[in-house]
């Protein structure tokens, strides 16, 4: 009996998205921003909220185009 043997490797590449929010007058971080990311077909995939230093990170995305949009804005902002 002849046994086959098939090996798979995922080669996906993957990223993450870093934003960093400031404030446009006084350049200061911003924290509680919430955006939301978005893939090619219009899908809400995360939602990411800023930090007390302005910063947030994602999850690990497929290497692709994605839309980020601020959904939220943090106290004290608007749109």
């Amino acid at each position: 009996m002849k046994q086959l043997l098939n090996t798979a490797k995922n080669n996906w590449v993957k990223g993450k998205i870093k934003l960093r929010k400031f404030d446009s007058k006084t350049n200061e971080q911003v924290g509680g921003a919430t955006y939301a990311i978005y893939n090619q077909q219009g899908q809400e995939l995360e939602r990411l909220v800023t930090t007390a230093t302005g910063y947030v990170e994602s999850g690990y995305l497929r290497f692709g185009e994605y839309r980020v949009k601020e959904i939220i804005a943090p106290e004290g902002y608007d749109f």
